[in-house]
């Protein structure tokens, strides 16, 4: 049993990877903001401190006893706020704290990190009385002194911390509205990627259906190459069939007259020749008939663009019969919808309700009806008749070339073979069951629909 074809939509292979792209693209961006913006707010919190210290070193005078003093005092207003986080001291060369902000607030002051008298201005990261603190801090020797030192300035980390939090919730925001927008192009993008493509399958379906026989949109660049290559390869597969068809036809008419020419030499003969050689000859003529009628069928069935109306068809066929079984009085009936179509030529398809509907007259007692129903992309005739009926186990012989149920009635034998080389080709089915009127049935199944509805072949 053949798979089914689950093939994955090209939309959403597009989607999906350009999804994982984007979505890539977006955190690589978004951590490359937060990367830079928190080294940018941490030089300037740095440069803040270094600030500071440096108002606090210009504030420093030395006395005439060797002590160090403060001119004035730093006046941001968190060096005031107690334990909030920004503080600032200043310890004499033997490691006591000799000023220190109020916001350290203590009668024993302490330092906050061990001094280290460096005399460049260098930073570290401690643990303070309430959070971590960064810690700018550089020595510094007076005039008139030989001992350096430590001037130090701290702020709290979390004010950094917090800034980058802060910006990492904007920069989320608008990177979930990019995606979004991002997505919502990259969407619209594809849909205009496919129109073309989806324009190419209705004109394909068009020409399937025989509304026309080559392309005739214009294409971008990029596929205009693929509608070329279609349309020679539409123009190279007609010239196929018509010239095969022509050849079939040039077999039939070279085969034609030696064979009539030997059947009037039969007369010259003895009868028991003659009798071979007539038996001989309605062979040959019953395979050439039949080789004819499958090489024209094997090139009219690859035809793209036939339909065929199948209410018109039965209407002239059944008219035809009317007369040519007129002496017999038969009734001769159909209902079929007037946008039916068959998928395929019209001679074909008269082909195959001549034989069917010649036979059922020649067996119905005294009626015939046709009716039409639509099937799964099919039509579905029933063909039935009020005759004998013919017996289930004469059913599956009935379509073989030469083979005939009763060899008082008049033909060769060839009318239902030929039907159903028509119906194989054609992708149908045919089948004989008992008919409501007490004759036969016969069922036929062959692709097509109503118009308008897309061809299934």
């Amino acid at each position: 049993m053949k798979k089914a074809n689950h093939s994955e939509s090209l939309t959403r292979i597009v989607l999906k990877s350009g999804l994982i792209w984007y979505l890539s693209a977006i955190l690589a961006t978004g951590a490359g903001l937060l990367l830079i913006f928190e080294h940018f707010i941490e030089k300037r919190f740095d440069q803040s401190i270094r600030n500071q210290l440096y108002d606090l070193v210009a504030a420093a005078e030395i006395t005439p006893n060797g002590n160090v003093t403060l001119a004035w005092r730093p006046s941001a207003p968190h060096f005031n706020q107690p334990l909030s986080g920004w503080y600032w001291q200043i310890i004499s060369p033997n490691g006591e704290v000799i000023e220190q902000s109020l916001s350290l607030y203590s009668d024993e002051p302490l330092p906050l990190l061990r001094p280290d008298f460096i005399g460049q201005y260098h930073w570290q990261e401690i643990n303070g009385p309430l959070q971590e603190l960064r810690v700018g801090l550089q020595s510094i020797r007076f005039a008139g002194s030989d001992q350096p030192w430590q001037f130090l300035v701290a702020g709290p980390s979390a004010d950094i911390d917090n800034d980058v939090a802060g910006f990492a919730k904007l920069v989320a925001g608008m990177l979930c509205v990019l995606g979004i927008f991002m997505l919502a192009s990259l969407w619209f993008q594809v849909r205009q990627v496919l129109k073309p493509i989806h324009a190419m399958g209705d004109e394909i379906g068009r020409i399937r259906r025989g509304q026309q026989s080559r392309f005739e949109q214009t294409l971008p660049r990029e596929l205009q190459s693929v509608g070329d290559e279609l349309n020679t390869l539409l123009e190279h597969n007609s010239a196929i069939l018509e010239r095969s068809r022509l050849q079939a036809a040039n077999l039939a008419h070279a085969l034609k007259n030696p064979i009539s020419v030997i059947q009037n030499e039969l007369n010259h003969l003895d009868a028991d020749s003659a009798k071979v050689m007539t038996e001989q000859l309605d062979k040959l003529n019953q395979n050439a008939q039949t080789h004819l009628s499958r090489a024209r069928l094997s090139g009219a069935i690859n035809q793209l663009a036939s339909q065929t109306n199948v209410s018109e068809s039965l209407s002239d066929i059944l008219f035809s019969m009317e007369l040519l079984y007129k002496q017999r009085g038969l009734s001769l009936g159909f209902r079929c919808p007037p946008d039916f179509y068959f998928g395929g030529d019209q001679h074909d398809l008269e082909e195959v309700l001549g034989n069917l509907i010649d036979n059922a007259c020649k067996w119905a007692d005294s009626h015939i009806y046709v009716n039409v129903e639509e099937g799964d992309h099919q039509v579905v005739l029933h063909i039935d008749d009020d005759g004998p009926g013919i017996p289930e186990s004469a059913r599956d012989t009935i379509f073989k070339a030469g083979k005939r149920l009763d060899e008082t009635t008049e033909g060769s034998g060839l009318g239902m073979a030929i039907v159903t080389d028509i119906v194989t080709l054609y992708g149908g089915d045919i089948s004989i069951e008992h008919s409501p009127l007490g004759g036969t049935r016969i069922r036929l199944a062959l692709p097509g629909g109503r118009q308008g509805e897309s061809s299934p072949l």
